[in-house]
């Protein structure tokens, strides 16, 4: 793969990752407690495990992307 379809594809990992993140929180809301012990309710609507499924797949393409690297980088050591 060269330099730049693995540039885009790690812009668009990244992106997926933080809509996804926005996704799971859009649900969330907090208990109104004081900020030491703040609890947050996350309601598990369909937006919220789409935007958790969607981050945790943008983590794995970005973890495959960077695991030739780590691993061409322990060879050389």
């Amino acid at each position: 793969m060269n330099e730049s379809k693995r540039v885009i594809i790690q812009v668009a990992a990244f992106a997926c990752f933080v809509l996804g993140l926005m996704l799971f929180l859009f649900e969330t809301r907090s208990t109104g407690e004081a900020l030491e012990t703040l609890k947050l309710t996350i309601s598990w609507s369909v937006v919220s495990i789409s935007g958790a499924a969607l981050s945790v797949v943008a983590i794995t393409v970005l973890v495959v992307l960077h695991f030739g690297d780590i691993k061409r980088l322990l060879k050389h050591r």
